[in-house]
């Protein structure tokens, strides 16, 4: 089993360290998380609420709570769309299931609950292991095909 490591802190965008250790093209304001989340409440209601009340619904709150930490604990990952696998630094990589398995540990959460936020992120927040590759249209179908299939068999819906 490979474990992980630390992000290598390549900027995706001009190839210069970033000195958190975070891509900065991952890095993700609670204002992004806020819109992605009322994007995604918009495509859904929870017994018969309207989608945009639901976030205030303690299940909205826990969901919009889980999430920031989930994506906090991702930032450190970068995909290779086409291995599927992810690269967590110094060579390292970890499978989706034990990307899951790890930040679900992490944070002390049901690997279910965190599984639909993984996905998520593939699909919203995603970053290659290959900056050059990140963002080609190949590298998003590729991607979104992956995430789309873990969906299927988990019986997820994200609505893409």
């Amino acid at each position: 089993m490979k474990m992980q490591g630390e992000a290598d802190g390549q900027d995706s965008t001009s190839g210069a360290k970033v000195a958190s250790g975070i891509s900065q093209g991952t890095a993700i304001s609670s204002g992004n998380i806020m819109r992605m989340l009322s994007s995604i409440a918009s495509f859904f209601t929870v017994k018969k609420v309207p989608a945009l009340d639901w976030l205030d619904t303690p299940e909205g709150k826990d969901f919009e709570d889980r999430t920031g930490r989930v994506y906090e604990r991702l930032d450190l990952f970068k995909i290779n769309a086409e291995q599927r696998y992810f690269e967590v630094g110094n060579g390292q990589s970890m499978l989706l299931d034990q990307v899951i398995d790890k930040v679900a540990n992490d944070l002390n959460e049901d690997a279910c609950a965190v599984r639909e936020h993984v996905l998520m992120w593939m699909t919203e927040a995603s970053n290659s292991a290959d900056p050059e590759y990140e963002g080609t249209q190949e590298y998003v179908d590729l991607v979104q095909a992956w995430a789309e299939e873990e969906c299927e068999k988990y019986e997820i819906d994200l609505r893409f």
